[in-house]
């Protein structure tokens, strides 16, 4: 995760964490809390699931918030225990369809190292 926010320059931060919560692991820029963050991680993962399974009756693939100086985007780690989630946020620098695609990638590739 560190060399992902070093090679973009518009990434603010990455945040894994269980869906209970809790930090596993972070990079981001000073200031930020990764424990309020990975709380939030799992709280945007849960409204975007539970949305999507009452009002379209699907599964959600992810979530993504828009604020006026950039976005998050929060999607579920595919591994077998299906007990994280990790959040990127990038600045207006980077796009929103990047965004997706790399915390999409990310998901994945963390799929192999969590349980």
């Amino acid at each position: 995760m560190r060399g992902l926010l070093a090679q973009h320059q518009g990434l603010r931060f990455a945040c894994l964490g269980s869906v209970d919560g809790r930090v596993v692991a972070f990079v981001g820029e000073d200031g930020l809390s990764p424990q309020r963050l990975a709380a939030i991680t799992s709280s945007s993962l849960g409204l975007a699931e539970s949305f999507a399974r009452e009002s379209l009756r699907s599964r959600s693939l992810y979530g993504v918030v828009v604020a006026e100086h950039g976005a998050v985007v929060t999607v579920r780690v595919p591994s077998r225990s299906a007990r994280y989630a990790i959040s990127l946020a990038a600045d207006a620098r980077e796009t929103l369809a990047l965004l997706l695609r790399r915390a999409l990638d990310t998901s994945k590739a963390l799929a192999d190292l969590v349980p």
